[in-house]
């Protein structure tokens, strides 16, 4: 099955849905190598969505802990974290030394759980690309040795 040769000329002739149509068929055919391997890429694409849902929150976090560790520091919560969170506003924790601690221990959790996230994203999507190269290989080899 050969794709259409489209020229330069040609896509420059295209709007944009038709270009969208035109270029949808070499993805398709990729798309059908990874099929075997559809739920290792979905769980590739999730824990890359978790990675980055971590690290959005370590951000907040960190600005929490600045908040517990040093209570007289006029910092105010994100507007957007509260807005989608409320409860936190009215969060506050006691200058208790043990409190403080589990509070600064977070940090190094999150850490690590964004670095396993991190380490199953990759993983997971090498993974896959490793095993659609190669039955893309052996596919072309069975076609030239069948020649």
């Amino acid at each position: 099955m050969a794709a259409k040769k489209i020229s330069r000329k040609d896509i420059a002739k295209m709007s944009a849905a038709e270009f969208l149509r035109a270029s949808r068929e070499p993805y398709q055919r990729l798309f059908s190598y990874l099929r075997p391997y559809r739920g290792r890429f979905i769980l590739g694409i999730i824990f890359g969505a978790l990675f980055g849902a971590v690290q959005a929150l370590l951000v907040f976090d960190i600005q929490f802990v600045a908040g517990a560790v040093f209570p007289d520091n006029k910092h105010e919560m994100a507007s957007g974290l509260l807005k989608w969170f409320p409860g936190l506003a009215a969060l506050r924790v006691e200058g208790s030394l043990s409190n403080v601690l589990l509070i600064c221990a977070s940090i190094p959790l999150l850490m690590g759980l964004r670095g396993l996230c991190s380490y199953l994203n990759s993983y997971f999507m090498l993974w896959c690309s490793v095993r659609v190269l190669d039955d893309i290989r052996q596919q072309v080899f069975r076609h030239t040795l069948g020649q």
